[in-house]
């Protein structure tokens, strides 16, 4: 949606110790330490230009918005895909008016009133901090002057991917959530046979086995050799059965 031009929402830096106590301070401080460790264990698996940068770490399911290059030796806040609760996107548009010179070289209002218009992409990204709830990503580097220009359309790709990529973080991990609250099933271990409520990993709580659709499934009668095994027992192997007339010849 495009709103008239409004003041962009900053957080406020977390070093910032005004009105704050001693043990606020300590607390901050404290924060900013373990926050300069993650820094330097976050390894970047994708990246999205804008003015600021968004860069993700997907394995370790954290990101970061930062407008610097050598964005480590910034020590930006690191913020797990956990703590992202949604983003929202205001297209901010302001407009100068324009004059020409007349005889006098005075500035006069054309007839009708003539406008210059630029436009802003700014997002908000909400997220669960203990310092601040949101974080504020500029998606275009310089005004967009016509909103019927490639400029725009690009602006509004890359606000698109990165609502995309940011909502995507949010519902993954609400499913996850509601997964891991949903109760356990008891279902049979295909490999042991006991009868199990499988762990976070869907692991049986006997053998250790992982049940997976493709390894319950083989040629012979649809189950495993070793389906009937004990976990404490060696697996069992088979001799190939020979060929009475070929025993016999000489």
């Amino acid at each position: 949606r495009i709103k008239p031009h409004t003041p962009l929402l900053v957080r406020a830096p977390v070093n910032s110790f005004d009105h704050s106590t001693v043990a606020e301070i300590e607390e901050q401080l404290r924060y900013r330490e373990a926050n300069k460790k993650q820094v330097a264990a976050f390894h970047p698996t994708r990246t999205i230009n804008g003015r600021e940068y968004l860069i993700l770490d997907e394995d370790k399911r954290q990101l970061i918005v930062t407008d610097h290059k050598n964005w480590r030796d910034q020590n930006p806040d690191v913020i797990s895909f956990a703590d992202v609760t949604g983003c929202d996107l205001d297209v901010n548009e302001s407009r100068r008016e324009l004059y020409y010179k007349n005889a006098e070289g005075k500035n006069v209002s054309y007839e009708p009133k003539r406008y210059e218009y630029s436009y802003n992409f700014n997002m908000t990204v909400f997220v669960n901090n203990p310092y601040f709830s949101e974080i504020p990503l500029r998606i275009n580097d310089s005004e967009i002057h016509y909103r019927a220009g490639s400029e725009y359309r690009q602006a509004e790709d890359l606000a698109r991917e990165i609502r995309e990529i940011l909502l995507g973080i949010r519902d993954d991990h609400r499913k996850a959530v509601e997964a891991a609250a949903a109760p356990k099933k008891a279902v049979v271990c295909p490999y042991c046979g006991a009868t199990t409520t499988p762990d976070e990993k869907g692991c049986c709580e006997y053998c250790g086995a992982k049940a997976r659709p493709e390894d319950r499934l083989c040629r012979c009668n649809g189950r495993r050799q070793d389906d009937h095994h004990q976990p404490d027992q060696p697996l069992l192997r088979y001799r190939r059965r020979q060929d009475p007339l070929r025993r016999h010849q000489h």
